[in-house]
């Protein structure tokens, strides 16, 4: 099984977690349906509170 790599986010430009404020988040693996409803959107997850949300992504 091939690990996929995940990007952590710890920048202050970017911004915080809309459930805790902690800038300690990753963007995590989308399915290709995620991809075509949310295009411009990545799926992220919190290390600080452990939430999933949604984000812009570049």
């Amino acid at each position: 099984m091939v690990r996929q790599s995940q990007s952590i986010v710890e920048t202050v430009e970017k911004d915080g977690c809309p459930y805790c404020g902690s800038l300690v988040w990753e963007q995590i693996h989308r399915t290709k349906l995620q991809k075509i409803i949310k295009p411009f959107k990545g799926r992220c997850y919190c290390r600080a509170c452990q939430n999933e949300f949604w984000k812009e992504v570049d």
